[in-house]
């Protein structure tokens, strides 16, 4: 074999050598990143600063079907946490199932949560977006500003949460989730709403609410002052008789609020 051809054929080798090489190299690099991934999601509730681990582990089917932790706090008395889907893949349904796996810990461990007030929100689409609280108090989404007799809505059930908040824009988003159990603890209804809520005119339009089986209060944080002879105020009555319905104005202290007579 010619010189030339003997240093052809080892260029050749070189340069298969350095393409196996590299091809080796960014392989054995997607597999460490994709398997970091999957070990940092299954690792984040043991890496979380909690003293309630018990509980974080019970809820960790949720996590397992797509969601993650994006906010998580324990201070002053209060649990915080803020969750979204871990991929656009991943269903919402898991965080329908996050709350009914928390209000069956709460309710098969009776003070196990003491004093602490325990809020778990969803964030999407860059936003939070709506979310449950054991109590209306030290809440920054449950009627937010008020400073009226908070007592008189207040629904202790030891540490579940029967507290929802959603924005008016949300509402068919959170009430189209395949599993609604998750709903059925709520005993008071907070929407941030406006003058689009005359779009639901009709009690069909508020059939959801039947989802709600403990629904005591619905409350309306609105954009102006709404009296009983409003047309959604009566398909609401009517979707649901006997709900107590409190309206107060947006962006005001909430020192009044008109409650339905009876």
């Amino acid at each position: 074999m010619s010189k030339k051809k003997i240093n052809c054929a080892q260029n050749n080798m070189k340069k298969n050598f350095v393409f196996y090489s590299f091809m080796i190299s960014t392989f054995a690099l997607i597999s460490v990143f994709i398997c970091g991934c999957a070990d940092n999601h299954a690792d984040l509730r043991k890496r979380l600063k909690t003293s309630y681990s018990e509980w974080i582990d019970y809820l960790a089917p949720a996590f397992d079907d797509g969601l993650k932790i994006i906010e998580y706090s324990e201070e002053n008395g209060k649990l915080y946490m803020e969750v979204e889907r871990l991929d656009y893949k991943s269903s919402t349904d898991s965080f329908s199932e996050l709350i009914t796996l928390h209000n069956k810990f709460a309710e098969d461990n009776p003070g196990y949560f003491t004093d602490n007030k325990i809020e778990i929100n969803y964030h999407g689409g860059g936003m939070t977006c709506y979310g449950f609280s054991s109590s209306i108090y030290d809440s920054y989404h449950v009627l937010p500003n008020f400073e009226g007799d908070r007592k008189s809505l207040e629904l202790n059930e030891d540490g579940k949460l029967i507290y929802l908040w959603t924005y008016y824009e949300e509402l068919d988003n959170l009430t189209n989730y395949k599993d609604k159990e998750f709903l059925s603890d709520v005993g008071l209804l907070y929407i941030v709403t406006g003058t689009n809520i005359y779009n639901r005119d009709s009690a069909e339009k508020w059939a959801f609410l039947d989802d709600f089986l403990s629904l005591e209060k619905l409350v309306l944080d609105t954009s102006f002052k709404y009296n009983s002879d409003d047309v959604f105020y009566k398909a609401i009555e009517e979707a649901k008789p006997g709900l107590e319905i409190i309206t107060a104005e947006y962006g005001k202290n909430l020192f009044s609020m008109e409650i339905s007579e009876e």
